[in-house]
Formats: structure tokens, C-alpha cells, sequence
């Protein structure tokens, strides 16, 4: 079982130490399923099959850092699984604060409602420390807990992803 560290300021949790491996379903590589999810994103954000220069160019340049950055990788799909998991469970998502907010891919996976290039944010400035944190926030404790179980259960102990309760800080 996961050892978890609660802040007394917040119900907010923590896991300690520890890394885990997300695996791509049908024996994919992460990078391979990344890509498939990043084509249906395009379709399901943008409502054509197709991007424009500016975003297939956005999208090339992400694709080459997750590709080099196989940590980073696995962590986004991590991030992805957990936040995919809760919205089929119907846990309503808050926020989800940190340099995600910047990607393109974070915007076609949905981790994000920031449409970077809309918004004019870099992806370069904010990934110059390969190690990032996220932090998926939940509007209730029970929501907190069932994303918490739903860690355990998938071996997800990374401590740069933070949980917490809207309006706990």
C-alpha cells in the first residue's frame, strides 16, 4: 500500500517518493500511445482531422521534447490516466495547475482548457526544468479520495503530483 503525507493546511495529498510506469494499453510505446491520443484531441478540440501550420508545428516541437524526455512522458500520461479515470467516474476536475498548462499536448489531452497558441505561451520556457509538478484539484474529500484509490490501485507514487480539495489552500 502507498504511504501518503497530509499537510495540515489543506487536505491536500501527497505521495512519497517513488516513481511508477504508466503502460501503453495493446503493448504501444508511451510515445506511440501519445500520439494517438494527441489525434483524437485534434478532432475532438479542433472539429477537423487536420491542424494549421502554427499547430502542427507546435505539436512536432512537443512531440520531439516528450520523445527526448521519456520521465517527463511518463509522468503526462500518468496525469492524463488519472484525470481520464475521473471524468469517466464523474469526479469533477477544478483546476490543474503547473507547466501543462503550456502545452499543446495538455490542451489536446484535456488536461488543460488553455489553448496555448491562442493564449501566445511558449512551450520552451516552461519545461527548462525537466522536472515539473502538477496539482489536480477536486471540488469534495470524496472525490480526493476515490482519485487517491484509483492511484494506489495503478501503482502511481509520483511526488511531483500533488492533490487537493478546491478552496483547501
Amino acid at each position: 500500500m502507498a504511504e501518503y503525507q497530509v499537510s495540515n493546511n489543506a487536505e491536500q495529498i501527497e505521495p512519497i517518493k517513488a516513481s511508477s510506469e504508466f503502460k501503453a494499453p495493446d503493448g504501444k510505446s508511451n510515445l506511440k500511445f501519445l500520439e494517438k491520443l494527441c489525434r483524437g484531441g485534434i478532432i475532438e478540440r479542433f472539429t477537423k482531422a487536420k491542424l494549421d501550420e502554427a499547430y502542427s508545428a507546435r505539436l512536432a516541437q512537443e512531440m520531439q521534447f516528450w520523445a527526448i524526455h521519456k520521465n517527463g512522458l511518463n509522468r503526462l500520461l500518468v496525469v492524463w490516466d488519472c484525470l481520464y479515470w475521473a471524468r469517466q467516474q464523474h469526479i469533477k476536475i477544478a483546476d490543474v495547475q503547473g507547466p501543462l498548462n503550456s502545452s499543446l499536448i495538455g490542451y489536446l489531452l484535456e488536461i488543460t482548457r488553455v489553448d496555448p497558441l491562442k493564449q501566445g505561451i511558449g512551450f520552451d520556457k516552461m519545461f527548462e526544468n525537466r522536472y515539473f509538478s502538477v496539482k489536480i484539484i477536486v471540488h469534495s474529500s470524496a472525490d480526493l479520495h476515490l482519485l487517491k484509490i484509483f492511484m494506489e490501485n495503478n501503482h502511481y507514487r509520483l511526488p511531483a503530483l500533488d492533490l487537493a480539495i478546491k478552496g483547501a489552500d
